[in-house]
């Protein structure tokens, strides 16, 4: 059993699941970090094996529910939306350099139907550019990524609830290096594109711990 549940604040969602699922996301996530050529083994993944794993262990919010007929414990850890869909996309991704299992393959796409489900339901008038920059990421490595999440995350996070809904598309298109190098090279374009100075102040340093998501 997995499912999302929004925040209030459009800063992000809880991913609730039972004992088992979650420990098998956790082993997939550390798995897939050792494996895959094209991540970090102390990287983004590892990263969500970490808040999954405290998930199951208790360390984060308990809750039951209705399993068929049967109520059972459940399981729930934050998660940010830029770190998640990046590291998403970065699993599915990874799953094209290694032997990966069917096992392995089904947990990517239910965390994928849970994303692509959830995504139209909780921002309804941004959800298909969400969607539309979350397919542009296909086929990204870690290493294109890691020196700009942080920057991005920290100023979606900065952002009111409204603007959090409505600047997350263009948050995700801006995590391309080439594209961000270009484009502070020639601020004349920018007006086309977006600005990537408006990240310049921003780094996994400077988000507050009382953030509320």
């Amino acid at each position: 059993m997995l499912f999302i549940e929004k925040t209030k604040n459009n800063g992000g969602f809880v991913l609730w699941g039972d004992y088992w699922s979650l420990r098998e996301m956790h082993t997939f996530c550390m798995d897939c970090a050792e494996k895959s050529p094209t991540l970090e083994y102390e990287g983004l993944l590892v990263s969500l094996a970490y808040d999954i794993r405290k998930a199951y262990e208790k360390q984060r919010e308990i809750d039951t529910a209705c399993h068929f007929d049967e109520k059972i414990q459940i399981y729930g850890v934050e998660q940010v939306w830029p770190t998640f869909t990046v590291q998403l996309a970065l699993l599915r991704a990874s799953l094209a350099f290694y032997d990966s299992t069917k096992l392995e393959q089904s947990i990517v796409y239910r965390l994928e139907h849970l994303f692509i489900e959830a995504i139209p339901e909780i921002f309804p008038k941004s959800g298909n550019q969400i969607l539309s920059s979350f397919e542009r990421l296909s086929g990204i490595q870690e290493s294109q990524v890691k020196d700009l999440i942080g920057s991005r995350v920290s100023y979606f996070l900065s952002l009111t609830k409204a603007k959090r809904a409505s600047e997350l598309s263009e948050i995700l298109k801006s995590l391309d290096k080439t594209m961000d190098d270009f484009l502070r090279g020639n601020p004349q374009l920018r007006v086309n594109h977006y600005d990537p100075t408006i990240y310049d102040h921003h780094s996994w340093e400077t988000i507050p711990n009382d953030t509320k998501l």
